[in-house]
């Protein structure tokens, strides 16, 4: 976890210097934005596991975060026999495929203890 915690901090700390560049264009900087966001939350987590020494991925800490990652699973379109990875979406004991809908480049709120709570609440 500690160094997960270091390397979010090198990473926030690169986007900032990147999303100071005079030249970038408006979109560019939403998506830096948004990703900074996601990022400080992500950091504040994994802050509080290190402070509290939780090494367990099930402890609800952890487990009541909403996660994303990739997965092998076999091939759902032209070769039955290829693997594919796909993206899967995961929050204490509930799982979904990502379907990768688009849904622009806007901005991002802030994530709260709130926030986190109302993603708990709906799966």
């Amino acid at each position: 976890m500690k160094e997960n915690l270091d390397l979010i901090k090198k990473r926030i700390g690169k986007l900032i210097e990147r999303v100071r560049d005079l030249n970038l264009s408006l979109e560019l900087r939403v998506k830096i934005i948004t990703i900074i966001t996601v990022d400080v939350h992500a950091r504040d987590i994994v802050d509080e596991c290190v402070a509290k020494k939780i090494m367990d991925s099930t402890n609800f800490l952890w487990a009541r975060q909403l996660k994303f990652g990739m997965e092998k699973h076999p091939g759902f379109h032209l070769d039955p026999k290829m693997e594919h990875m796909h993206c899967i979406v995961n929050i204490c004991d509930w799982m979904t495929w990502y379907s990768y809908e688009y849904v622009g480049n806007c901005g991002r709120l802030v994530i709260t203890p709130l926030t986190d709570r109302c993603y708990i609440t709906l799966t």
